[in-house]
């Protein structure tokens, strides 16, 4: 099980950056002669651009999360304009003065500071900073997702790649050991020990394992290729053997990986969108109540005719306002709008509900492939250590000429068969392993 926090891992991998890229690409010695899980992980979380998209995203999640985007600052503005203008104007006045002149020109100025702030609007602007907050903290789960998605992928392809490794040391064994069988063979066949047939046999067999070579280690070279894109490093330059562990996990109760279920990046994610959902009801609940906005300014206004009876009209000063609105009736959208989002949120709840119960299936599922693997990789162990004890008797007592190579086949495919199980199993256990981590947000 593992268990892992961006923060940390990027502060990590920050530090060793230089020390892990030589370590992955082979190139800081002959101390670095092997991979191991850990450095693959390091490369993978440290240099896909998936995981960088992430902390972007948490990051604008974060910067939007402030008392002025729920709308609890005030709002302050500055305007100013100035104009020019040529007109005709005609006034007759009461007292019979007559004023009629073309191209008069007129010019204008007006500057004004106002500010406007809202002091209640039925809680609505605390209930937008909660939402607010949500997001942040589902930017941040975004980033722990990824990274657990990037985690899980990378050791699914280092197992994959090291059991391929595995098989293909084996089977090198064997076809050194079967060339050196055809030797043998070859040798009595000439001293008439044999017939020619038995070395022919011998031959063949060597020859079906240097094909069996061939086809592991193209299987090998798609492995690595596959975790090179994992770890994001030119498969040609990932040669260093992997590091594979054998040693069996620790075996942890059922109830324990149950209940870590809860940090589960699908889990989390449900339960900030049901608070989202309730949040959203708390909205619309909001716009029940009466708005009190205020607010203030200072404004100046100018007005300058070359012509006329008002030759300058000029006006400046404070001014300040306080205004209350109270929707009474709007046809029943709020209400209807309440129901719909409390329902909504009910829906959110079940779902979250059902997660919970999928998801501790499959934690069960997985838990009981863990311990099957567990059991079969035992049995299988104990097993190839008997047939491997069979082959070198059988082996010696051919070498002797007291056995045929047919019993030597025999006991041959009966340890290659085993050897294959034992990586099959163990296989499957580290990916069984894998699972129960991705499943409980390790």
């Amino acid at each position: 099980m593992f268990h892992l926090n961006w923060q940390d891992t990027m502060k990590t991998t920050m530090k060793f950056n230089g020390l892990i890229i030589l370590t992955l690409l082979g190139l800081a010695g002959p101390a670095q002669a092997q991979l191991s899980l850990n450095a693959a992980l390091d490369s993978a979380l440290q240099l896909r651009l998936g995981l960088v998209i992430a902390r972007n995203g948490a990051e604008m999640a974060r910067l939007q999360n402030n008392p002025g985007m729920a709308g609890m600052l005030p709002f302050v503005s500055l305007g100013s304009g100035i104009g020019l203008s040529g007109t005709s104007i005609d006034q007759q006045f009461s007292n019979g003065t007559v004023i009629r002149r073309d191209g008069v020109q007129v010019n204008t100025a007006n500057t004004n500071l106002g500010a406007s702030w809202t002091l209640f609007d039925g809680m609505r602007m605390f209930v937008m900073r909660d939402r607010l907050q949500v997001l942040e903290n589902l930017g941040e789960q975004g980033v722990f997702a990824e990274t657990v998605r990037i985690a899980t992928s990378t050791r699914l392809a280092f197992h994959g790649a090291a059991r391929e490794q595995t098989v293909l040391a084996y089977m090198q064994k064997q076809l050194a050991l079967s060339k050196a069988l055809a030797e043998l063979a070859e040798q009595r066949s000439l001293t008439g020990t044999v017939a020619a047939v038995e070395a022919m046999r011998a031959q063949t067999a060597a020859q079906a394992w240097d094909a069996q070579v061939a086809q592991q280690e193209g299987r090998l070279r798609e492995a690595r290729e596959a975790l090179a894109f994992e770890m994001t490093v030119p498969a040609a330059r990932l040669t260093a053997a992997l590091e594979y562990d054998t040693l069996l996990p620790p075996q942890t109760p059922i109830e324990t990986w149950t209940a870590a279920m809860e940090r589960n990046p699908d889990v989390q994610v449900s339960k900030m969108n049901f608070e989202l959902a309730a949040l959203q009801v708390r909205e619309w609940e909001s716009q029940r109540w009466p708005q009190l906005r205020t607010g203030t300014g200072f404004n100046y206004n100018t007005n300058r005719n070359s012509d006329g009876f008002f030759l300058v009209n000029q006006s400046f000063g404070f001014n300040g306002s306080l205004n209350l609105s109270w929707n009474i009736f709007n046809g029943g959208v709020v209400r209807n709008q309440i129901k719909v989002a409390g329902l909504q949120r009910d829906n959110m709840a079940l779902g979250v509900t059902e997660m919970r119960r999928s998801l501790e299936s499959d934690i069960r599922q997985a838990w009981i492939r863990l311990e099957t693997a567990r059991q079969v990789y035992r049995q299988t162990a104990k097993a190839l250590a008997t047939a491997v004890q069979a082959r070198e008797v059988t082996e010696a007592r051919y070498r002797a000429g007291a056995a045929l190579l047919l019993e030597l086949n025999e006991a041959l495919r009966n340890e290659i068969d085993l050897q294959m199980a034992l990586a099959d199993a163990l296989l499957r256990l580290r990916l069984a392993e894998t699972e129960l981590g991705a499943l409980t947000g390790g």
